[in-house]
C-alpha cells in the first residue's frame, strides 16, 4: 500500500476489467501489454486525484481517498483515459468501477470492514465503462460533484452477501457512455435466495473454489457437522454463480420435511412448478427442467438422504443443464459427486495476540462482528483479544458456536465466557485434535442450555415442534407457560438461542436447525413429545378454520400471507395427526385449507391428502366429509378430470340432502353447474343453478349469490358465440356482471372479482370494444396476481392474448399466449376441452399474422418471462406502437 493512506471514514474505489478471463484466453500476449497500459492509467488517475492505491485485485485495483469528490474525479479521469487508449489488439478493454463511503480500518497494509465489501459488491454488479456509487456517496456529495459530473438513480438492488439492499447511482459525464444493460444484482436474475440479516464473514476462498468447481461439475455436496455454516455458504455460492444460470438459482429447504416422499414436491414448490396429472412429481420436474440452465441448492439432506440422493440422480441424468449443490452431514454417494468438506473458520493458535493480529483469523472476525451486534459498547482491544482467541480455539472455529458465545457479551465479559467454555469442554475430555467437531458444538449448546432457567429450557424444548418458526400467539397456545412466557422468550432471544424476525403479522420466532434438533432431542428425552405434538396440531387446526374464514373475507390478502408463512407448520400438523390416527383432525385441517390450497396452487398437497383422507374418512362426520368431497371435486375439475369431479360433487350433494343442510346443497349444486359448463352441458348447468339460487337468496348468502350470478353469466357468454345470440342477452350478461363486480369489491373477494371482470372483458371483446376489454382484463389479472391465484391467472392471460390480437398487437398476443401455456405447464394443468380449443384458435390466428422467426422470438419470450413481468405486460395499456419487452 502506498504511504499516506487515509484513516477513519474513507471513500473506497474498486475497479475491474470486464471479461478479463476471456481476454487472457483469446489474446494472452496482447493482454500483457494492454494490462500494463491499463495499470498505468488507473494508478496515475488515483494518485493524481490524491488517492492511495491499496492493492491490485487481479485485473483491477482497490484505492482509497480522504474525499468522495477525489474518488469520483479519479474514476472519471481513468474512464476518459481508458476509452481513448488503443486496446484494439485485445478487441477493446472495458473497466467497471464502484465507489462507496464508510468506515474502514487499516490492517497490515490493507483495509477491512463493511465499507470495503460494499464497494466491491457495488462494482461487481456494473458493466464495463460504468461507474456506480452508493447512497452514502450521494449523501456526502450533496454540496457538489466534480465539474460536469452528475448522478443518475438506478433503483434499489440486493448485493451479494450484504445485509441491506443498496440504492445505486451511476456517475455520469458528458464524454462517457451513459446507457448500459440492467445491473447484474440478485434482483436481475430468477432466484429465491434469502435476504441476509447479518453480514457474511470469511470463506472468500471457499466460495471461489466451489464456484470454480461448479464450472466443470454438476453436483457439489457441502458436508460437515451442524453449525459449520453449510447453508449460508451454499447461498453465497449461489449468489456468486447465479449470473451463469439463465433460469436462476433456487434454494430448497429440506429441514422442515419429515416425509421422504415430499422431497420432489419441495423442489418443485421452491422453483414454482406444480405436479401434472398422471405424472409423478419427478417426471414433471424432468419435463420442465430438461433444457433449463438452473442451479438448485438442496439444503439439509442428511435426514432424507436416500430420497434426496434418488431425486438428485434422476434430475442430473435427465436434465443436462441443471446443476445441484447439496448440503448434508454426509455425502449423497452419487457418481460424479464432488464433495467439499466445510471446515470451521480459521482460528488463532497464539494465546496472546494483539487485536490487529487477531482479526487475521475468520473466527475472531466473526466473533467481533456478532459481539458488536449483541452489545454496541463492546470493543475488541489488546486486553480482550487473548480471551477472544481462547473462545475461538475452544469451539474450534464453528460459526454457530461462535455466534452463541458472542451473544453472551450482553451479560458476561469475554474472560468469563472463555473460562466457562473451557470448563464445559473439559467435561467432555477436550477436543484439541478436532477429530469430532460435533462435540465442540454440542458442548457449546449444552453450556447455553445449562445456563437457561427452567422456564427457558421448557420453552426451548417446546419450540422444536414448530417448522419454519411461529408467532407469539401460536407459542402462547402451545407452550404451557402463560405467566412466564414473555420473560422466557425474551431470555432465549437475548441468548441468541432463537431468532426473532419481523413479519407482516408481527414478530416470529425460529430455531436454527442444529438448535431445533438439539431441542427436539431434549423434548423426547423429557417424555414431552406426544403432548407437544397434540397441542401443535390442535392449535393449527383452529388456525386453519380461522384462515378459511379469513381467505374468503375482505382481509383475504392478509390471511393468505399469514397462512403461507405457517404452511410448513400446517403440513407438519397434518402429518403428525395422520400418524397418530387422528383422522377427524386431518379432515378438518384439509377441509379448512382446501380453498387456500387452490388460491395458492398447492396442488401437490391436494394430490397427497385428499385421496388419503377420502379413503379413510368413511366414518367421519357427514358435514366434514361433504366439505372434503367438494374440495376433491374442485381439484378434479381443475385438472380436467370431469367424470371424477361429478362423482365427488354428486356424493357431496347426497350427503348434504341426507343431513338436511341447505347451504351445502346449494354449494354442491353450484359446483355441479360449473362442471356442466366445463363439459359444455349447458342444460345440466341451468338445472343446478335453478336449484342453488333460491337457497342462497333465502339465506342472504352474498358469496353464494355472487357465484351463482357469475356462473349464469358464464353460460350467457358461451351463448354469445352462437349465431342466434341477441343484444338483449349481451346486455343481460353485462348488467349481471356489473352487479357481481360491485358485490365482490364490497366484500374484497378478489377471486370472484377476477372471474367476473374476465367474463365482462370477453363480452366486450366479442362486441368489438377492445379498449374496454383490455381495461377489464387488466384489472382482473392484477387482482388474481395480487391474490396469488396463478391457476386462474393463466386463463386471464389467454384472454389477454385474444384481446391483444383483436387490437392488432400480434407479437404481444403471442408472448401472452406463450406465458399462459408456460404458467399452466408449471402448475401441471391443461384446462378443459373448451379452453384448449380456444387456445389453439388464438394461436392459429397469431401464426397467420407473424412470420416463423417473429413468432418463435415472441413465444420464447413468453416462456422465460417471470410472472410479475407477464402481469406487467398484461396490464399495460393497449397501444398500436407497443412491443414486447426486451
Amino acid at each position: 500500500m502506498d504511504t499516506g493512506a487515509p484513516i477513519g471514514p474513507i471513500s473506497v474505489l474498486f475497479t475491474d476489467i470486464e471479461g478479463s478471463s476471456r481476454l487472457w484466453e483469446t489474446h494472452p500476449g496482447a493482454m500483457e501489454t494492454a494490462l500494463a497500459v491499463h495499470d498505468t492509467i488507473v494508478r496515475d488517475a488515483v494518485i493524481g486525484a490524491g488517492g492511495t492505491v491499496v492493492k491490485g485485485t487481479g485485473d483491477g485495483f482497490m484505492a482509497v481517498f480522504p474525499s468522495p469528490i477525489d474518488a469520483a474525479a479519479a474514476a472519471v479521469a481513468a474512464q476518459l483515459s481508458l476509452q481513448n487508449a488503443d486496446f484494439d489488439a485485445v478487441e477493446g478493454l472495458l473497466v467497471r468501477m464502484g465507489i462507496h463511503v464508510g468506515e474502514a480500518r487499516p490492517r497490515e497494509g490493507d483495509y477491512y470492514g463493511p465499507a470495503i465489501n460494499r464497494a466491491a459488491r457495488l462494482m461487481g454488479v456494473g458493466h464495463g465503462g460504468q461507474i456506480l456509487v452508493s447512497s452514502a456517496f450521494r449523501t456526502v456529495t450533496t454540496d457538489g460533484l466534480p465539474s460536469a459530473v452528475s448522478l443518475k438513480g438506478l433503483g434499489e438492488h440486493r448485493l451479494r452477501d450484504l445485509t441491506a439492499p443498496e440504492q445505486v447511482y451511476q456517475l455520469l459525464h458528458p464524454e462517457l457512455r451513459a446507457e448500459f444493460p440492467p445491473l447484474t444484482s440478485l434482483d436481475s436474475f430468477p432466484n429465491n435466495l434469502p435476504s441476509t440479516l447479518q453480514s457474511f464473514v470469511g470463506r472468500k476462498e471457499d466460495i471461489a473454489r466451489i464456484t470454480d468447481t461448479l464450472g466443470g461439475a454438476r453436483l457439489v455436496t457441502l458436508t460437515g457437522p451442524g453449525g459449520t455454516g453449510k447453508t449460508r455458504l451454499a447461498a453465497e455460492v449461489a449468489a456468486a454463480a447465479v449470473r451463469d444460470f439463465p433460469w436462476g438459482a433456487w434454494l430448497v429447504d429440506l429441514a422442515p420435511l419429515a416425509d421422504p416422499a415430499l422431497v420432489p414436491s419441495a423442489i418443485a414448490e421452491s422453483i414454482g412448478i406444480a405436479p401434472q396429472p398422471g405424472r409423478s412429481v419427478v417426471e414433471t420436474l424432468i419435463t420442465r427442467l430438461t433444457d433449463r440452465g438452473m442451479l438448485i441448492i438442496l439444503d439439509s439432506c442428511e435426514h432424507l438422504l436416500e430420497a434426496a440422493a434418488g431425486t438428485t440422480r434422476q434430475l442430473l441424468e435427465n436434465c443436462p443443464t441443471v446443476k445441484i449443490v447439496a448440503t448434508s452431514r454426509e455425502r449423497l454417494g452419487l457418481a460424479g459427486e464432488h464433495v467439499f468438506v466445510v471446515k470451521p473458520l480459521s482460528w488463532p493458535t497464539t494465546t496472546d495476540p494483539t487485536a490487529e493480529a487477531l482479526l487475521a483469523y475468520e473466527a475472531a472476525e466473526l466473533f467481533a462482528d456478532r459481539a458488536r451486534e449483541a452489545n454496541s459498547d463492546w470493543v475488541l482491544d489488546d486486553v480482550s483479544a487473548p480471551h477472544v482467541a481462547r473462545i475461538c480455539a475452544a469451539v474450534e472455529g464453528i460459526p454457530l458456536a461462535i455466534e452463541l458465545a458472542a451473544a453472551r457479551t450482553r451479560v458476561l465479559t469475554v474472560a468469563q465466557i472463555a473460562d466457562r467454555l473451557d470448563q464445559q469442554l473439559a467435561l467432555l475430555g477436550g477436543y484439541s485434535g478436532g477429530e469430532d467437531r460435533h462435540h465442540a458444538l454440542r458442548a457449546t449448546i449444552d453450556w447455553s442450555y445449562d445456563l437457561m432457567s427452567d422456564e427457558e429450557r421448557r420453552l426451548f424444548r417446546r419450540l422444536s415442534v414448530f417448522r419454519g418458526g411461529a408467532d407469539f400467539e401460536a407459542i402462547e397456545a402451545t407452550a404451557e407457560a402463560e405467566d412466564t412466557l414473555l420473560d422466557a422468550l425474551d431470555g432465549l432471544v437475548s441468548k441468541s438461542m432463537i431468532l426473532a424476525e419481523e413479519a407482516p403479522s408481527g414478530m416470529r420466532y425460529r430455531l436454527l436447525e442444529p438448535l431445533r434438533q438439539y431441542a427436539a432431542d431434549q423434548l423426547t428425552d423429557q417424555g414431552e413429545e406426544a403432548g407437544a405434538f397434540a397441542q401443535h396440531w390442535t392449535w393449527f387446526d383452529r388456525f386453519a378454520r380461522d384462515s378459511e374464514r379469513g381467505v374468503r373475507g375482505p382481509d383475504q390478502l392478509e390471511w393468505l400471507a399469514r397462512t403461507e408463512i405457517d404452511y410448513d407448520n400446517l403440513r407438519a400438523a397434518l402429518s403428525r395427526a395422520y400418524e397418530a390416527d387422528e383422522i377427524g383432525t386431518c379432515m378438518s385441517l384439509a377441509g379448512s385449507l382446501s380453498w387456500f390450497m387452490f388460491l395458492h396452487s398447492h396442488i401437490q398437497d391436494w394430490d397427497l391428502w385428499l385421496p388419503r383422507l377420502l379413503d379413510r374418512g368413511h366414518t367421519a362426520e357427514p358435514r366434514m366429509l361433504a366439505r372434503l368431497l367438494l374440495s376433491a371435486a374442485q381439484y378434479a375439475w381443475e385438472l380436467a378430470r370431469m367424470e371424477e369431479a361429478e362423482t365427488h360433487a354428486t356424493r357431496a350433494l347426497d350427503l348434504a340432502e341426507a343431513m338436511g343442510s341447505d347451504t351445502l346443497q346449494a354449494w354442491a349444486h353450484t359446483y355441479l353447474a360449473l362442471i356442466g359448463i366445463l363439459g359444455l352441458n349447458i342444460a345440466m348447468a341451468d338445472d343446478h343453478l335453478d336449484s342453488a339460487e333460491p337457497i342462497f337468496q333465502g339465506k342472504g348468502n352474498l358469496a353464494g349469490i355472487g357465484y351463482v350470478m357469475w356462473v349464469r353469466a358464464f353460460v350467457g357468454l358461451l351463448r354469445l358465440g352462437d349465431d342466434e345470440a341477441t343484444t338483449t342477452e349481451d346486455s343481460w350478461v353485462l348488467e349481471t356482471m356489473q352487479i357481481v363486480v360491485e358485490g365482490a369489491r364490497r366484500r374484497g373477494d378478489r377471486n370472484l372479482l377476477g372471474h367476473t371482470l374476465w367474463t365482462s372483458a370477453e363480452v366486450a371483446r366479442l362486441g368489438g370494444d377492445t379498449e374496454t376489454a383490455w381495461a377489464q382484463n387488466a384489472e382482473a389479472s392484477a387482482a388474481l396476481y395480487e391474490l396469488g391465484n396463478h391457476y386462474c391467472l393463466a386463463h386471464n392471460l389467454l384472454s389477454a392474448a385474444g384481446i391483444a390480437l383483436s387490437g392488432d398487437e400480434v407479437a404481444k398476443a403471442a408472448t401472452l399466449l406463450s406465458a399462459s401455456h408456460s404458467l399452466k405447464e408449471r402448475l401441471g394443468v391443461t384446462g378443459p376441452p373448451l379452453e384448449i380449443e380456444w387456445s389453439e384458435r388464438v394461436r392459429a390466428d397469431i401464426e397467420q399474422h407473424l412470420d416463423e422467426a417473429a413468432f418463435a422470438e415472441a413465444w420464447e419470450q413468453g416462456q422465460r418471462l417471470a410472472i410479475a413481468a407477464v402481469v406487467g405486460l398484461a396490464t399495460k395499456s393497449l397501444r398500436k406502437d407497443s412491443s414486447t419487452p426486451s
